[in-house]
């Protein structure tokens, strides 16, 4: 956690997946809401979005997609993100969409 410079992924995100898996929920989430202060990355929306959902809590991994998407929009040209990342958040987002019963939509497509 005190490493200097950006790792990947981002080890908050392991830190909020281990918490979840321990029960700790209140803890989770309050390293979720200081992580999303923080201006994640596209993956690690994505790596919060897959920890909620592998956690059961299906409104929240989508309210982390739903941020890396307004992200995306949002910084348009200014800010790179990687085929990957964009990819890996897409996936994640049209998985939780449908496990939440929602029709496809054309970023699902």
């Amino acid at each position: 956690m005190a490493a200097e410079g950006t790792t990947t992924p981002d080890a908050r995100t392991l830190l909020h997946a281990a918490l979840l898996d321990a029960g700790r929920r209140d803890e989770a989430q309050q390293v979720a809401e200081e992580f999303r202060r923080s201006r994640p990355r596209i993956a690690d929306f994505a790596d919060m979005a897959e920890n909620f959902e592998m956690a059961g809590d299906l409104a929240q991994s989508h309210r982390w997609v739903a941020m890396g998407v307004g992200r995306v929009e949002l910084a348009g040209d200014e800010e790179h993100t990687s085929d990957f990342d964009l990819e890996m958040l897409l996936t994640t987002r049209r998985r939780v969409r449908e496990a939440l019963g929602f029709p496809p939509d054309e970023l699902d497509a």
